[in-house]
């Protein structure tokens, strides 16, 4: 999330799917593929092992590849918007911060309402 607000301030513009689609590749990708990476190679010595380990690397990496290529027929995910001023970029910054606060604390009726009225201001700046 900061990331994809970082990316706003800097080219005035973040992908909408791009929040979904960090949330499901970065743990793949750090909890699963990158540790399966690591012990393909300490097996790798092994012929019969390795392969096996190999072909379920390949078929995980063609999986998301797959999982990728079904998430590129949404065109107009982009939100795309002009320089904010700094009153709505601290005003920005301070929703995003309740939003956080609001889903630490469990509030989820809050933190959905914050997420709306974030985009609406967004969408109306």
């Amino acid at each position: 999330m900061p990331l994809h607000l970082s990316c706003y301030f800097i080219f005035f513009e973040f992908s909408l799917i791009g929040i979904f689609l960090n949330i499901l590749y970065v743990p793949f990708f750090s909890s699963f593929l990158v540790p399966f990476i690591f012990v393909c190679f300490l097996f790798s010595k092994v012929p019969i092992l390795a392969t096996f380990l190999n072909g379920l690397l390949d078929f995980s990496v063609a999986v998301m590849e797959q999982t990728t290529k079904v998430f590129q027929i949404f065109d107009g995910t982009m939100f795309t918007a002009g320089k904010p001023s700094e009153v709505f970029t601290l005003l920005l910054v301070l929703v995003t911060l309740l939003i956080f606060l609001y889903w630490e604390k469990r509030y989820f009726k809050r933190t959905f309402c914050l997420t709306i009225l974030f985009f609406s201001v967004c969408q109306t700046q």
